[in-house]
């Protein structure tokens, strides 16, 4: 494996952790996957409590 596939690795595994960081974050907070608020959703009543 030459240096720049090596950089490319890293970069593409740090974004990915950070969306899985901020993914889970928000759940922990009460919120959901998406980013559109639940007064729209037509799956409001099953997604949080």
């Amino acid at each position: 494996m030459n240096i720049p596939t090596l950089i490319v690795l890293l970069v593409l595994l740090l974004v990915v952790g950070a969306v899985v960081f901020s993914l889970v974050k928000k759940k922990k907070n009460g919120g959901g996957s998406c980013s559109c608020g639940c007064s729209s959703c037509s799956m409001k009543g099953s997604c949080h409590k």
